[in-house]
């Protein structure tokens, strides 16, 4: 594990970000999460924001690792990157739909797609995970008029990605409507979201640390489902060994994710761990396991064992 002093960290705007960074969320994070509540709370404070002339709105941390891979893996931050990627699209579709094409390919050669100059494939400069990328690349990045667009919804996930579009379309046209120069009123909002819209963007140089700061930071108040935190805590104890335990968590949330919901995965941890440790309520679960599991064989212990109950129950 490579020190902590090789972590870095900035201010930055997230348009900026996603302009300047290519991004990918690895297999063993969760699928898009945010709702219609989420995402209407994040346009309307940033509005708010520039209505009020703010010098900056300030939108949290978040964490990203960067070793070989020329993409850097968000660790934390996926729900707000997606979410302001959808909002930069939908206004994208806007200047598409009153043709003005320089700024539609603007738009997207900055924040949205890259062109790899080696084989000239167009490539998003945002990718989900393996269950939500496809449905998110067709949906959000590609144009109008693609009919890859019309993909059809397969999974909650999607779901919550399509609500995502629908709420950021209604809400482009209703930002337009509010000036006699729309397009200059939706240019401020790219600018805002490139500049103002800040991040503290805390990059690391391995997973290992990346968990230790997403464990700081929440001690430090951040709103995180459970299964995040036992997934974390469980990364973090598992050291050089991690890769291991992630394929485990990855082999584990394969079937469950059929369903696509938080409290499923939730309610099959609590019921692998009353197994052996008799009842417990959801909200001890993640006490209780950090109390059980202190070392790194206890912690990819706890992973095979889960991903060996999840492959038992497939079966009966």
């Amino acid at each position: 594990m490579a020190g902590l002093d090789k972590i870095t960290l900035k201010l930055d705007g997230i348009g900026h970000a996603l302009a300047d960074t290519n991004l990918g969320v690895p297999p063993y994070q969760r699928s898009y999460a945010w709702g219609q509540k989420n995402i209407l709370e994040l346009f309307s404070d940033i509005s708010t924001a520039m209505t009020r002339k703010d010098s900056e709105y300030f939108l949290g941390s978040i964490v990203v690792t960067k070793g070989t891979d020329p993409r850097a893996a968000v660790v934390d931050g996926q729900q707000r990157l997606a979410t302001t990627s959808a909002l930069l699209a939908a206004i994208r579709d806007y200047f598409f739909a009153v043709k003005d094409t320089g700024r539609v390919e603007s738009i997207e050669t900055t924040y949205l797609l890259n062109r790899d100059l080696r084989t000239q494939e167009i490539v998003a400069k945002m990718q989900l995970n393996e269950t939500d990328n496809d449905f998110f690349q067709k949906r959000i990045l590609s144009r109008p008029d693609d009919p890859a667009r019309k993909i059809q919804v397969s999974r909650e996930s999607h779901e919550r990605i399509e609500e995502a579009a629908t709420i950021a379309a209604k809400f482009v046209k209703e930002l337009a409507g509010r000036t006699k120069t729309p397009g200059d009123y939706l240019i401020d909002w790219i600018e805002y979201l490139t500049a103002k819209v800040k991040v503290i963007w805390v990059e690391v140089p391995d997973e290992s640390n990346a968990f230790t700061i997403f464990e700081t930071l929440n001690d430090r108040g951040l709103d995180l489902a459970v299964s995040d935190l036992l997934k974390n805590y469980l990364f973090h104890l598992s050291g050089d060994r991690i890769k291991e335990t992630q394929q485990r968590w990855i082999a584990m949330t394969g079937i469950l994710e059929a369903a696509d919901t938080e409290s499923l995965l939730v309610t099959y941890i609590r019921h692998v761990w009353a197994s052996k440790y008799g009842l417990i309520r959801e909200r001890d679960l993640y006490d209780s396991i950090k109390n059980q599991v202190t070392n790194r064989q206890a912690a990819i212990d706890v992973a095979v064992e889960l991903g060996t109950t999840r492959s038992a129950t497939a079966r009966s």
